[in-house]
């Protein structure tokens, strides 16, 4: 079946990286959609990898080693 868009074009979509979820004990004790009221911190595309299988851990490995080196993190 041909592609009739690239992905370059289409609109920017984000997702849930679950990284953080701050509240308060009772906060979390009332909340029926965890989403509801809630603000996103955007993080770039390098700073996130999804880590499914082992193919994806040594990307993670590799992409962490490169990070140290430029110096753009710290051990």
């Amino acid at each position: 079946m041909p592609v009739s868009s690239r992905s370059q074009d289409l609109v920017e979509a984000y997702h849930d990286a679950g990284q953080f979820y701050w509240a308060s004990p009772q906060s979390w004790s009332k909340v029926i959609n965890l989403f509801e009221g809630m603000r996103p911190l955007i993080l770039p595309r390098w700073r996130v990898q999804d880590i499914d299988n082992e193919e994806d851990w040594m990307r993670a490995e590799l992409l962490h080693q490169l990070l140290m080196q430029q110096g753009l993190i710290h051990g």
